[in-house]
């Protein structure tokens, strides 16, 4: 039967072993066992992110109504942890709660972490293992940070898109257990194929970890080259391959590999799109008609959740969450005082502003917490409404000649100055240095072709300021340097430091530094790829300095010289003088900024004079 041949072609490893478990249990007359063991079927079958079709539809379906039904003790008390709601478990649940924490046992320890935490029946014995998969969770969500920063510098230094149309790295420290998850998100950002390569030394085997998007099936492309590889596997849109470097050079098969992509690109291009499945009212959106999508459930990959839109909605108030402020929480007014919770994943900014109108592209949800339910729309998209032209309003009196216009009260300013910028015959600049900023900048192409930091201001006609200063040195610096006759001062929604976030990265970008530039950086540059301040990054070197995680030779205003020693937990430094000091310097940068938020043209002129 064709049909089965396909389902079983889909099936993830654990539901080959359960196909194995099935039939010895079934040959010893014990099939009673294989209910017991289904629940591990759902969580592997959903952790490994298969089709959900066909049997896995039905497995992950069966295995988490088992789990509803039977509580097992070891999955509960990890599922209270952190927080999820126990009462109703679903494939989100597991995707969110509990694949993380499994899969990082296996990426960068060992899996018989997690196999002897789901067999385990000692409550003791069972919140020891609670806690080493969150720290292994922990320390994956580290070294993804840092990875992915890195993989960033290697894009901007290494890669020209003009070129290749795909993203290969590599970095022979990169972790192999995590380059999968840092390809992801490469790919989610820069919507290319993405290939991610380390070294085992051991071997002087290349390893690659590889993510796509849809119309780039990778297992396909790799097939076409699998006579430069070693092992290899995977589906459309991950893979996973080695390369023996005894046999081919690295960059040669880098040359092979961009090649083919090239070709399979020209060939078929892709694009990012969302499909949506209907337009809705606020008055169709109830539990009812959520708790009737359900019985499509569960979702996954090949069985999203539907997408829905609605439109004209009032964006009431925003903010980030979580522990890395990586997430955005929303507020959005639907009309007749129908207010309800948005929240988009992995996404921490927005264009909009407060009061303004959206079409909002999500999948409902209904969400349980302190014993409060209520619809939440899951974010897939955003669309502003009706963007208005940007107007240019000038009361203020000139200083030295300069126009200042203040434009911090409007909204979707994006792309109305994207506008501005095709008809306007005189120069102009767009400061920004914010990281994301320039991401919400990125596909304005008027606006992103003038972008300059602080290291690069030119003499203009014009200069917005869509990012602000740190200090009111670097301000003055940016006028001076700019010269211009028009300076407009633009909306800027900016979140308050994370000291810890600063120094993981700057300890990150250091470490790159130490292996690729030979423990060198410019103190400027590396102040502007971060948007502080010069004493704000001297400060977090010499904190990092203070705590042997590096020894300094040589800092002043212009270069830092060091040798990178050991990565340390950041709790061990939260008590050190030299944080405080960090923590001082940062809270200068947020009140400075906070100024030219709040105040008048004429005081924010005061402060360059």
């Amino acid at each position: 039967d064709i049909e089965q041949i396909e389902d079983l072609q889909n099936l993830a490893g654990v539901g080959v072993a359960y196909k194995l478990g099935w039939a010895i249990l079934e040959h010893y007359n014990k099939k009673d066992f294989l209910d017991e063991i289904l629940y591990l079927v759902s969580i592997g079958t959903v952790a490994d992110v298969v089709p959900l079709i066909g049997e896995n539809r039905h497995y992950v379906k069966k295995g988490l109504e088992l789990i509803s039904k039977n509580q097992p003790v070891a999955l509960i008390k990890l599922l209270k942890i952190t927080g999820v709601n126990i009462e109703k478990i679903t494939s989100d649940t597991i995707a969110f709660a509990v694949s993380p924490r499994v899969n990082a046992a296996g990426r960068l320890e060992h899996a018989s972490i997690a196999v002897e935490f789901f067999t385990e029946t000692d409550e003791k014995k069972i919140d020891l293992y609670i806690q080493q998969l969150n720290n292994h969770n922990q320390n994956r969500q580290q070294l993804c940070d840092t990875t992915f920063m890195e993989a960033e510098f290697k894009i901007k230094e290494e890669i020209d898109f003009k070129k290749n149309k795909g993203i290969v790295l590599y970095d022979e420290n990169w972790h192999p257990g995590i380059i999968g998850i840092v390809a992801s998100k490469i790919v989610e950002k820069y919507q290319k194929p993405a290939f991610l390569i380390t070294l085992n030394k051991e071997k002087n085997e290349a390893r690659c970890s590889a993510r796509s998007l849809e119309g780039f099936h990778l297992y396909e492309t790799l097939k076409e080259i699998s006579d430069t590889l070693g092992h290899f596997g995977g589906h459309a849109c991950a893979a996973g391959f080695s390369v023996d470097l005894n046999t081919i050079s690295l960059n040669e098969f880098t040359e092979i590999l961009n090649n083919k992509i090239n070709e399979k690109l020209d060939e078929n291009p892709v694009a990012a799109y969302l499909t949506v499945d209907a337009e809705i009212t606020h008055d169709e959106l109830h539990f009812d008609f959520i708790e009737k999508l359900n019985i499509l459930a569960p979702f996954g990959a090949a069985n999203p959740s539907p997408v829905f839109s609605m439109s004209n909605m009032q964006l009431k108030q925003f903010n980030t969450m979580g522990s890395s402020g990586n997430h955005l929480k929303m507020f959005l007014d639907a009309g007749q005082n129908k207010i309800f919770e948005a929240v988009w994943w992995n996404k921490n900014s927005i264009e909009a502003q407060v009061l303004e109108k959206l079409n909002i592209a999500f999948s409902p949800k209904i969400n349980s917490f302190n014993n409060k339910t209520a619809i939440q729309l899951e974010v897939k998209d955003i669309q502003l409404t009706n963007p208005p032209a940007i107007k240019q309003h000038s009361d203020e009196l000139p200083l030295k000649q300069q126009l200042w216009l203040d434009h911090r009260g409007k909204i979707n300013i994006f792309k109305a100055v994207n506008n501005y910028l095709k008809t306007t015959d005189t120069s102009v600049s767009i400061f920004a240095e914010n990281k994301e900023i320039l991401k919400s900048l990125e596909n304005y192409n008027e606006i992103n072709s003038r972008i300059v930091d602080r290291l690069n201001v030119l003499k203009v006609d014009e200069i917005m300021l869509f990012d602000y200063p740190a200090d009111n040195e670097l301000f003055k610096f940016i006028i001076e340097r700019a010269e211009p006759k028009k300076i407009h001062v633009m909306p800027f929604n900016f979140k308050n430091f994370n000291t810890s976030d600063i120094i993981k990265t700057v300890s990150g970008m250091l470490k790159y530094a130490h292996s690729q530039k030979g423990g060198l950086v410019f103190v400027e540059e590396l102040a502007s790829k971060l948007s502080i301040s010069t004493k704000a990054l001297q400060s977090c070197i010499k904190l990092l300095d203070f705590s042997s995680i590096i020894g300094i030779t040589n800092l002043n205003d212009e270069i830092c010289e060091f040798n990178f020693l050991q990565v340390k937990e950041l709790n061990s430094l939260v008590n050190l003088p030299e944080y405080k000091n960090l923590e001082g310097e940062l809270d200068q940068i947020q009140k400075f900024r906070s100024s030219i938020c709040s105040s008048k043209i004429s005081e924010i002129k005061d402060f360059i004079e």
